[in-house]
């Protein structure tokens, strides 16, 4: 994540933990916790699609991560 621009971290998430229910909401849920952390203009300037296959990424493998447990 770091890679992916300046991590703000003096932001007060109400709820620290993501319900890991089912993909979609992996996936939904990294994207709103990437909106709220990421601060640099850069993470805020890619365009839609390369955000989109990030987060397919990352939720792949957390998919896995859970699956594999």
């Amino acid at each position: 994540i770091s890679e992916l621009g300046e991590v703000n971290t003096d932001i007060k998430i109400k709820d620290d933990m993501v319900s890991y229910i089912d993909t979609d909401s992996v996936f939904i849920m990294l994207g709103h916790f990437l909106d709220q952390v990421l601060t640099n203009e850069d993470w805020k300037e890619i365009d839609e699609e390369k955000i989109i296959e990030i987060i397919l990424e990352v939720s792949a493998i957390v998919e896995k991560y859970v699956n594999d447990c």
